[in-house]
């Protein structure tokens, strides 16, 4: 054998002495899970954004929003945010201008900042009436894109939903934008939890 050559016999054996002498070559080289399902979310279509276009005097995202029966006569369905059972509207607007929520589908609900969340550190959104009528797989979405599980800082954010997520455990990943002096992307995971009572909870990953 020429100096400088291999055998081919000696072909068979190079994948595995890479891998004795770079362990970490074979889980660099496999490829990501594929997601369960994809999620956009934008400001643009936020509940502050329905607000808006309502008419409602909205600086900045509800950092609360009541629940209580609706009065179809004095109260503003603000569509595209999701709905009841019966496909009423989820979200409205009062008299006061101020945003409320279906009290058959949710209770009170408190805006979850998923940016400023410590990794294990986790806040309590809401309480899901019905788990079985309107289960977690739909909620956290609706609450997602409705910017209650505020999931960006600016404009938006591209959400993995985790293959191993299960009907009470939704575990998401992705980036969101956000501008200052030019545009920024940063990563962001975490996992929404439905718990007893149907208590709604999010935690940073």
């Amino acid at each position: 054998m020429y100096p400088g050559c291999v055998s081919r016999s000696h072909h068979r054996w190079l994948p595995l002495l890479l891998l004795v002498l770079m362990p970490g070559l074979e889980a660099e080289a496999a490829p990501a899970a594929p997601c369960q399902s994809s999620l956009s979310v934008s400001s643009s279509t936020s509940l502050l954004d329905r607000l808006r276009e309502a008419g409602g005097p909205a600086p900045d995202f509800p950092q609360a929003v009541a629940s209580r029966t609706i009065d179809p006569q004095t109260d503003k369905p603000l569509p595209a945010l999701g709905s009841a059972p019966d496909g009423a509207a989820l979200f409205w607007m009062g008299a006061d201008k101020k945003p409320v929520v279906d009290a058959r589908v949710l209770g009170p609900l408190q805006t979850a900042h998923v940016t400023l969340l410590k990794p294990g550190q986790s806040v309590e959104v809401g309480r899901v009436v019905d788990p079985a009528a309107t289960p977690l797989v739909q909620v956290s979405e609706m609450l997602i894109r409705a910017g209650i599980i505020l999931t960006y800082v600016h404009m938006g954010a591209e959400l993995c939903l985790a293959p191993q997520s299960t009907q009470e455990r939704r575990i998401y990943s992705g980036t969101h934008t956000y501008f200052t002096s030019r545009e920024n992307t940063e990563p962001v995971r975490f996992t929404v939890l439905l718990g007893s009572g149907g208590m709604i909870r999010v935690q940073a990953n």
